[in-house]
């Protein structure tokens, strides 16, 4: 009996045939793939296709590229270009030395969707934030290796994600804010947490802040780079992102208070003469100090110095500065981060602005 042409043959003036090419691992089932020809040589032509279409399985079977080194080829052509160099380093090298600690050498091609199944099972004590990173970044690997011929198939399918939910975002209320600003000038580590509490500066532009670049007549704070780490060095970059490199105003309160201050060193929370100071050493010596102590005399919550910027930004928003102004204040280039990440909505904050229709 004459097999019925297919809508596309009809339109195309094609000839189809479905011919296996594998056998699925997980399923047993065959793997089937479509040829086409056209014209009298239509099934000579198909014959080739479908020998060429296997040579070409062979060569990726026996092929070595790893996954690894796919997924670095990938970071390297599709994610360094747009990016800033400090997340390239802080989210993809980091996630990337993740991945080849797990697969080690393992061929691209040999890789099975159990094996990164087990591999996210394996990763289950990260944090949801990496998680999401490490399955972005492996399934884009393979779709990679698909466009470039390396894989047939993509293996990624179906995952499931495991991980811890993400850690909740504290922020001080007016009250708690005020009092913190108040004890901090009066004690003597109180410098950095006022200015991040002023300012919403990133941990890694505070410690890498300068008198200079501080313009009190203008009441402006100039954030011009941020201490980070790469491969356990301490570097100076531009900032986290595009629009990190900016400009803060700083009301007059601030300008006086740093005004009145005795200049130690050339960094505004360094020590000795150096322009910039440890990030992780500021954190767990100078800061820990004063926020230990605001806590044992106020009863506070301990927040973390990017809590204290997360405050900052709840504070802005509390006093009706607008979305886009926050943005650049806390140098993000999204308005959705700074709606989803640095706005804590309270309760007494929703009943404030929502309009309850009346007759």
């Amino acid at each position: 009996m004459r097999r019925t042409k297919t809508k596309r043959e009809k339109e195309t003036g094609l000839i189809e045939r479905k011919k296996v090419i594998g056998v699925d691992p997980m399923t047993g089932k065959k793997i089937y793939h479509s040829f086409y020809g056209r014209g009298r040589r239509a099934e000579e032509q198909i014959d080739e296709k479908y020998k060429a279409f296997m040579l070409n399985q062979e060569l990726i079977a026996e092929s070595n590229e790893t996954l690894a080194a796919v997924c670095e080829h990938w970071m390297e052509n599709c994610k360094r270009p747009v990016v800033s160099d400090l997340t390239y380093t802080q989210t993809y090298e980091y996630s990337l030395k993740i991945i080849t600690r797990y697969f080690e050498d393992q061929p691209i091609a040999k890789v099975k969707q159990a094996d990164i199944q087990k591999f996210f099972v394996a990763n289950r004590g990260r944090n949801k934030w990496a998680i999401d990173k490490l399955y972005y970044i492996l399934k884009n690997t393979f779709d990679y290796a698909i466009q470039n011929d390396l894989i047939v198939k993509t293996p990624f399918i179906d995952i499931r994600k495991y991980g811890k939910p993400p850690k909740q975002k504290q922020a001080y209320d007016e009250e708690a804010y005020f009092k913190c600003i108040a004890f901090a000038k009066m004690h003597p580590d109180g410098l950095g947490p006022f200015i991040i509490l002023k300012s919403g500066l990133r941990r890694g532009e505070l410690c890498a802040l300068r008198w200079s670049d501080i313009d009190l007549p203008n009441k402006i704070i100039n954030v011009r780079r941020a201490v980070t780490f790469k491969d356990g060095s301490m570097i100076i970059t531009q900032g986290k992102t595009r629009n990190a490199v900016r400009q803060i105003p700083i009301d007059t309160e601030t300008a006086d208070f740093l005004a009145a201050t005795e200049r130690k060193s050339p960094c505004v929370v360094g020590h000795g003469q150096s322009d910039h100071t440890d990030p992780k050493n500021y954190a767990r010596r100078d800061y820990h100090r004063f926020i230990t102590d605001f806590s044992n005399e106020t009863g506070y919550p301990v927040l973390s110095l990017h809590e204290l910027r997360h405050t900052y930004g709840t504070m802005l928003y509390r006093f009706h500065t607008p979305l886009e102004a926050i943005a650049k204040v806390m140098g993000h280039s999204s308005l959705e981060l700074t709606r989803k990440i640095y706005v804590h909505d309270t309760v007494d904050d929703l009943k404030s602005r929502i309009i309850f229709p009346t007759i």
